[in-house]
């Protein structure tokens, strides 16, 4: 589970914005203060209690966005293992200083009931790594897993392994590549001889697996869920819920010749591939096997075992109402669509799964938005995942539905800096109306609009 993100210098995020701890970084917090509402949306584990979803407020421009963004930059870095030409431009421009400045990215995570924090300093315009470290966080104290400084090449092993300095003596005059992705390089038989030092693998794995970022376009999950059996009476009730209309769904098969009709002409040849490779496996494994992908909203399925000599090719389609028409998924509506996307949050076996979701309110109705929040913090009770959501939903601001802890606000100064700060930093009654507050300016977190109107009847008198 995430508990901390740090940042600086990173799109909208400057430097020199401090909080009341006199730290340097602006701080994203999973922490969950002292409200005694929804106890059930805690985690609770060792030292700490974890909120286990968030909601991300502000007006436009303000750098909500700019937190996810910056969560997913971080995850790209720690992916690829170096910065990229496209990543140069994205410190904060708010001081042409800063160009030539460090920006730092950290993460505090829970894993398997032990803390970690793992960051990272780095010059993005110059694509230069400037220092790395992996630290175990105990109640009173830390314990450095590895610390690394390029220029001065001082290199901390607190694993007393000799094969990990070996490894880093490979790297130690590289200021382009971080250790952590060194350390996942082909390294299978090295953890299975040495299983004391699989966190690096582990904490690797969080980055990769663990932690789903989304933006507004993306397909969040490509329709997997609906491949498990036991979550078809799930599926086709929380569809019903929802009041898409959707009264049964399944996966059709179809021939080999209408499956690579559907697929775009400038895919075809990648999806050959993929499933050739996929079938030449599948056969030598004599295992049964699923290769699925999802493409413009459309859900396909090869589905291959030792006892078919064929594969057997399967699009996902939908009834309506108990009507014999069938509809493909690009026949539904954008808001069935985003939905059927949004279902894999909620139905999702994954443990330590962290969604990252902006905008989630994207084509649904306000009421289907607040159901849908509803539904998720009523299944997460016996379930250790968290969703992070950005959103202009003001219905979901209800203290009937979340915490105070739950909700945080992000606002641009006059300079172009964004601030995080939370609800639960101001005196709010457990009866008030928040969304009211909200829409009032309550909390400094919505736009503030100039004459236009006065200027545009003005243009329209000359």
């Amino acid at each position: 589970m995430l508990i901390r993100f740090s940042v600086k210098n990173v799109l909208s995020f400057n430097d020199d914005v401090r909080d009341n701890d006199g730290n340097d970084t602006v701080q994203f917090s999973m922490n969950a203060g002292n409200v005694r509402t929804f106890p059930e949306h805690v985690n609770k584990s060792k030292n700490n209690k974890i909120l286990k979803f968030a909601a991300i407020y502000g007006a436009n421009a303000s750098g909500k966005s700019n937190i996810i963004k910056a969560m997913s930059l971080m995850q790209s870095i720690v992916m690829n293992g170096q910065l990229n030409d496209f990543q140069t431009n994205l410190y904060c421009k708010v001081d042409s200083k800063n160009k030539n400045k460090s920006s730092y990215f950290e993460m505090e995570i829970e894993l398997d009931g032990d803390y970690y924090a793992y960051g990272f300093e780095c010059v993005l315009s110059k694509l230069t790594i400037i220092s790395e470290w992996l630290v175990k966080l105990n109640k009173s104290s830390e314990s450095v897993i590895f610390e690394r400084d390029v220029k001065s090449k001082k290199f901390v092993n607190g694993l007393k392994n000799e094969s990990i300095n070996l490894y880093y003596n490979g790297i130690r005059s590289d200021q382009n590549i971080l250790f952590l992705n060194e350390m996942n390089r082909k390294k299978k038989d090295f953890y299975k001889d040495n299983p004391k030092t699989a966190i690096y693998k582990k904490i690797f794995e969080w980055f990769s697996a663990s932690l789903d970022i989304n933006f507004a376009n993306n397909s969040i999950s490509g329709y997997k869920y609906l491949l498990e059996d036991d979550n078809f009476d799930k599926i086709s009730s929380l569809l019903k819920s929802f009041g898409t209309g959707i009264t049964d769904f399944k996966l059709d098969e179809i021939t080999k010749v209408q499956f690579y009709e559907k697929i775009p002409q400038e895919l075809k040849f990648d999806v050959q591939k993929d499933v050739n490779d996929f079938l030449k496996l599948s056969r030598k494994k004599q295992k049964l096997g699923y290769y699925n992908f999802s493409i413009e909203h459309c859900f396909f399925s090869v589905k291959m075992d030792s006892k078919n000599v064929e594969p057997v090719y399967r699009e996902l389609n939908f009834k309506h109402n108990n009507s014999d028409t069938i509809f493909e998924v690009n026949e539904e509506s954008d808001g069935t669509i985003r939905l059927l996307d949004l279902l894999e949050i909620l139905l999702t076996k994954d443990k330590n799964k962290v969604f990252v979701i902006d905008e989630i309110d994207r084509c649904l109705h306000p009421n289907l938005t607040y159901r849908f929040i509803q539904t998720y913090l009523k299944s997460i009770e016996k379930r250790n995942i968290q969703l992070i959501i950005t959103s202009h939903e003001s219905r979901i601001l209800d203290l009937q539905l979340l915490r105070r802890d739950e909700v945080c606000f992000v606002k641009k100064n006059n300079k172009g800096e964004s601030k995080i700060y939370s609800l639960d930093d101001y005196k709010t009654r457990f009866d008030q109306k928040l969304d009211k507050a909200y829409l009032d300016g309550r909390y400094d977190a919505v736009p503030e609009f100039g004459p236009i109107i006065a200027n545009l009847n003005e243009d329209c008198e000359k």
